[in-house]
């Protein structure tokens, strides 16, 4: 009942509306540049070999690296405005979004592409015809996992220098001690992805 309370009051006082507007927004504009930046990065690793050859080694360096570990650095280069928090969700969601597409992008079918080639396709109708739809299902579940992850590292991204935000709500109840808002902020963390989750499961009658 103490979080329930905890959450009217905040709701109340137009708090909430704007800590999870400022999260919402930070989360949609990060995963934005991750998913174009992903793809596009996928896109020429696999039809660009010198690409591959100075991208790929770099990415497999830093993807094993836990994004956390690059969140003070991020703050230091760029300090503790909404570049920093952006950037910092941008570069922990472009690693599923990139690793997933190239593994679509590499594993097309073969006679598909033989097929095509044997009708007269160009390498444009090729890729645009042919891989690009083929690839379609493994980028869609890289950008599911990004946007997972992007609301992941938010509460992280706005412990830091934060003045709005979920994850500032959650750092400044605990400060204070407020027990309930806390877990309050958890469980508006929880709903969001709980109802990500429950839309993208949903089948359409």
């Amino acid at each position: 009942m103490d979080v329930i309370r905890s959450g009217i009051e905040t709701a109340r006082t137009g708090e909430l509306q704007g800590d999870i507007t400022a999260s919402l927004s930070r989360v949609g504009e990060g995963f934005v540049i991750a998913a174009l930046c992903g793809v596009l990065a996928a896109f020429l690793v696999t039809v660009c070999k010198p690409v591959a050859f100075f991208v790929e080694p770099l990415i497999e360096i830093l993807r094993p690296i836990p994004p956390l570990a690059f969140l003070p650095m991020l703050v230091l280069w760029f300090g503790i405005g909404e570049f920093s928090k952006v950037s910092f969700i941008a570069y922990s969601a472009f690693f599923p979004v990139f690793t997933t597409s190239v593994d679509g992008i590499k594993h097309v079918d073969r006679v598909l592409l033989r097929a095509a080639s044997s009708l007269g396709a160009t390498r444009t109708q090729i890729f645009r015809f042919v891989i690009l739809p083929a690839a379609l299902p493994s980028i869609f579940t890289g950008l599911r996992l990004g946007i997972a992850l992007s609301f992941f590292v938010i509460v992280a991204a706005e412990f830091l220098g934060a003045d709005s935000g979920i994850g500032y709500l959650i750092n400044n109840a605990r400060i204070y001690f407020m027990v309930s808002q806390m877990l309050f902020g958890a469980a508006v963390i929880g709903l969001s992805r709980t109802g990500r989750l429950s839309a993208r499961h949903e089948v359409p009658s």
